[in-house]
């Protein structure tokens, strides 16, 4: 700075450049807004802005939230048939009041959906509620009721 001064000059002091130009938020909010939408770090690789960016022009700009769908663990075949035949095994000897000799802690019947699917995540706005998100209906990989 003090080069500068000394040739009479004004001083340039280095400024940020503004990342979310109205271009970058349509771009992001036509990301978003599709159906499966991309990753965030793909997003910021195709407007050529950081994470962070994209991160806050999505909760600060457009003022949407990012919803997940939860994970669940995953079932394998023979997992399945285990809890099949276990289940059904238990369900004999707890008929005809024999239950008394055991001690048990919250027994079920639990429909196995399709738990192996890929994990879902949608953008909501501020003004929208969650229950309107569009979700996706996938087919059931193993419906098949188990006692647990």
């Amino acid at each position: 700075r003090q080069l500068d001064l000394l040739n009479n000059q004004k001083p340039k002091f280095n400024r940020r450049r503004h990342v979310a130009t109205p271009t970058i938020v349509r771009r992001i909010t036509s990301y978003i807004s599709k159906e499966n939408p991309p990753t965030v770090r793909l997003m910021a690789a195709r407007c050529n802005i950081s994470i962070g960016a994209v991160f806050k022009i999505i909760r600060d700009v457009i003022h949407a939230k990012c919803r997940k769908k939860r994970p669940v663990h995953r079932l394998y075949l023979a997992v399945i048939e285990n809890r099949r035949t276990r289940g059904w095994r238990m369900y004999h000897r707890l008929c005809n009041e024999r239950y008394k000799n055991y001690v048990t802690t919250d027994e079920a019947w639990f429909y196995l959906d399709a738990s192996q699917d890929i994990r879902d995540i949608y953008y909501v706005r501020s003004n929208e509620l969650p229950d309107e998100v569009k979700k996706i209906q996938q087919n059931d990989l193993h419906p098949v009721a188990i006692m647990v």
